[in-house]
């Protein structure tokens, strides 16, 4: 009985869940890309290095390789030294970046 009135209430909430969104929130895009990566890839110059969900979980760093909306590189964790902006990054260093490809912070 108890599994039948969960069930029950979860129809419920996701009902009004749904209706509750406002019009066109549902197809607005994201600020922001996240991407795991399963190699070391260099992306707009940057070295990133590889995501892994066990990384993330575990507090490994922020591993998560992040993308701006006109699709230029946010953020990642560098995979190995490079200068960037007149800014050195060592290899495990959290690169952030603007959207004009300008280090943050």
């Amino acid at each position: 009985m108890p599994r039948i009135a969960f069930a029950i209430v979860l129809a419920i909430t996701c009902t009004f869940l749904a209706a509750a969104v406002p019009a066109g929130a549902q197809d607005a895009k994201p600020k922001t890309v996240r991407s795991k990566p399963g190699q070391p890839v260099e992306i707009d110059g940057v070295p990133c290095s590889r995501a892994t969900f066990w990384g993330e979980f575990f507090g490994r760093k922020y591993a998560v390789t992040e993308f701006h909306e006109n699709g230029a590189l946010a953020g990642c964790v560098a995979s190995a030294a490079a200068d960037i902006g007149g800014r050195h990054y060592a290899a495990g260093d959290r690169v952030t970046l603007d959207p004009d490809g300008q280090p943050v912070r």
